[in-house]
């Protein structure tokens, strides 16, 4: 695992981005270009951070949980779609709503639900946006 700098924002910086006010690890590799940033906070990266953090279990997952949410809604703005599709070269996600009495597979972390995902008529998944 790559080392992190613990990045401390100051409130009025929380309040604007409306971030709570956790310690936030920026990879080393990493710092200089988040501080060189212009006055931007370099979300992706702070999300990545917070994820690579919490993935080993041994973390309070559930405490950085408010904070990913938000960088994540920071980077991808709800734009009002019901269901949205993404792709790459070998991939394809969608994401939409789930019905959560049909068949599913669901990913758990303890006995937390994170995902239920569904499959299409056409073979392909969807997972659900909340």
């Amino acid at each position: 695992m790559p080392n992190f700098a613990d990045v401390h924002l100051k409130p009025e910086v929380l309040a604007r981005y409306g971030l709570p006010d956790i310690a936030y690890p920026i990879a080393s590799a990493d710092l200089k270009s988040a501080l060189d940033a212009g006055g931007e906070l370099p979300l992706a990266v702070m999300l990545h951070g917070l994820q690579v953090t919490t993935r080993d279990g041994s973390t309070d997952w559930k405490r950085y949980e408010p904070a990913m949410s938000r960088l994540a809604e920071l980077l991808a703005p709800d734009d009002g779609r019901d269901v949205i599709s993404a792709a790459g070269d070998h991939w394809w996600v969608e994401v939409g709503p789930v019905d959560l009495g049909d068949k599913l597979v669901t990913v758990q972390r303890g006995d937390d639900l994170i995902a239920a995902i569904a499959p299409r008529d056409d073979g392909r998944l969807r997972v659900p946006d909340r």
